[in-house]
């Protein structure tokens, strides 16, 4: 699927996509493979589509971050703000400690372009990066730090 892939041949990545989830519906691979497949595309059933594929997976494998994060970005594809945000407050209730969930939802809280929502994107990312130096991520706590004063600045002209 992937050769397919890489040589533009997404039809023929699908219906391998679509073959390997018939056999195993766990093929985290397969389930990320489609659901990119169908995001590229501008329509809202294909966007549907990859939502209706990654839900079963998360079911099936809620530690699979890449999963959430898949169905995160797949139904704020779709324009579902308030189900990626759910599935994502889900996702850090579980996981507190991810740097990576905590940034997706610094992001989704900033692209509201309020000053409440980029006040709050700036505190998710002061936790991601506290919590990112705690695990001995230097590299992750600075970006996020940088990141917040990026917005706060952004904040103050708006």
């Amino acid at each position: 699927a992937r050769a397919f892939e890489a040589a533009g041949e997404a039809q023929a990545a699908g219906e391998v996509y679509r073959a390997l989830i018939r056999d195993e519906p766990g093929d985290a691979e397969a389930v990320l493979g489609l659901s990119r497949l169908l995001l590229t595309s501008d329509n809202a059933e294909a966007h549907d589509m990859a939502v209706a594929v990654l839900r079963p997976l998360v079911r099936m494998k809620p530690d699979d971050r890449r999963a959430r994060l898949a169905l995160v970005g797949a139904l704020e594809r779709k324009g579902d703000t308030p189900a990626a945000r759910e599935v994502l407050s889900e996702a850090l209730e579980e996981s507190p400690r991810d740097v990576q969930l905590r940034i997706a939802l610094a992001a989704m809280l900033a692209s509201d372009n309020t000053s409440d929502q980029l006040e709050a994107a700036v505190r998710e990312l002061g936790v991601a990066a506290k919590v990112a130096r705690e695990d001995g991520d230097e590299q992750a706590g600075t970006w996020c730090e940088r990141e917040a004063q990026r917005l706060s600045s952004a904040g103050e002209r708006n």
